[in-house]
């Protein structure tokens, strides 16, 4: 191969990646995790997105958290998450 065959081959292997990654929109599947304790009043979003921060990764991307009280001194957060992760 010539050096231009190869340059271009290069250039079209870099935009079928980017065409890849940047031209899908990402899939967001609900999560829940059950915690000890209730929710804070006024921050339960803010802790619920802290808690999903910690076991998964910024990858992730949480989303439209919230959380709710359950009984037995227990609180579900759920938010939706970047499916597959």
């Amino acid at each position: 191969m010539t050096k231009l065959q190869n340059s271009v081959l290069i250039v079209l292997a870099l935009f079928a990646l980017f065409s890849q990654t940047y031209g899908e929109e990402l899939k967001y599947c609900s999560k829940d995790m059950v915690f000890d304790g209730k929710c804070p009043l006024g921050t339960s979003r803010f802790t619920c997105l802290e808690e999903f921060l910690d076991r998964f990764e910024a990858s992730a991307m949480p989303t439209r958290c919230r959380c709710q009280d359950l009984p037995s001194h227990k609180r579900k957060c759920t938010c939706d998450i970047v499916c597959g992760v």
